[in-house]
């Protein structure tokens, strides 16, 4: 199943995974190259980086929609880490991608790096962009994030979240670096998916999903296996780092992957905030490109 959106110029498509509707933009043919959002955005997040990368020879671009972003489905149920990995597995799976290149954003990256710890078989490149791959402690909260994450998890976050949609309304344009870039046409379009109080549901679980302190529990022990395990994946594996992002960055973290995993390297995306692909995005582009481009024995 497929139609269009004005302001998406892809073809949008539909599948069910584990009953839900998800939705994916899909162009090209050829290897596929998978695009996962993170907080509180969707596919539209990619719409300046796929068209260069579905005009390189042989490639099929594919950007999904989380369970309640976007286009899919949006049920008033218990969100986890667990659920979303689920989702993506399956999608993988029903849209039988084989040889795969994952791109992967904000909470689309410990999705990403699970997926390919487990799957490490079907992957052929890892890429991740201003994410986190650890369990944290408040301490490693940049300064000018910590007090809003804390409320966010808190029972005011369903007032700020759900009720006064803030994390689409203030989060998105304060993390946007270069003000010049946040227009209304823009903003329109990241507020068009989440219309009412329950549509927003998943956007303020995810503060919530943040393994701080040991909790919750769910999300500890999923970090926990990502830092047990990420050592396996010997394929070519790249972090970008927004600067100055949302702040300061657990240098220490990234450093332990560089020295655990020869294939593992890390670039800085100068004069962005943490949406690098709204700041950014031909440097973004040209950097996936190289990325997917390099030899890997």
């Amino acid at each position: 199943m497929s139609q269009s959106f004005p302001f998406l110029p892809f073809k949008s498509n539909f599948t069910k995974v584990h009953s839900f509707k998800i939705h994916y933009l899909d162009e090209g043919a050829g290897n596929p190259v998978l695009f996962v959002h993170g907080n509180p955005t969707y596919s539209y997040l990619w719409r300046n980086i796929i068209p260069s990368v579905v005009n390189r020879p042989n490639t099929r671009v594919i950007a999904i929609d989380l369970l309640g972003f976007g286009f899919s489905d949006k049920p008033n149920i218990p969100y986890t880490v667990d659920l979303h990995y689920s989702i993506l597995k399956e999608f993988i799976s029903i849209l039988n991608l084989k040889n795969l290149t994952i791109i992967a954003h904000d909470w689309g990256g410990p999705l990403a790096v699970k997926y390919s710890i487990d799957h490490l078989d079907n992957m052929n490149k890892l890429l991740v962009m201003d994410t986190f791959l650890w369990n944290l402690t408040w301490d490693d909260f940049p300064k000018k994030v910590k007090l809003p994450f804390k409320l966010m998890r808190s029972a005011f976050g369903y007032f700020m979240i759900q009720v006064m949609n803030g994390f689409v309304k203030s989060f998105i344009p304060q993390n946007i670096y270069h003000k010049e870039k946040i227009t209304a046409e823009l903003m329109d379009n990241y507020k068009l998916p989440f219309p009412t109080v329950k549509s927003r549901k998943a956007i303020r679980e995810f503060p919530k999903m943040i393994p701080v302190n040991g909790k919750p529990k769910s999300s500890y022990d999923f970090f926990e296996y990502l830092e047990n395990h990420i050592n396996k994946i010997n394929i070519p594996f790249k972090m970008l780092i927004a600067k100055p992002g949302m702040g300061e960055v657990n240098m220490a973290k990234v450093q332990l992957l560089v020295d655990i995993m020869p294939n593992f390297s890390f670039e800085y995306i100068e004069s962005s905030g943490h949406y690098m692909q709204e700041d950014r995005p031909d440097e973004v582009v040209e950097i996936i490109l190289s990325f997917i481009n390099q030899e890997h024995i």
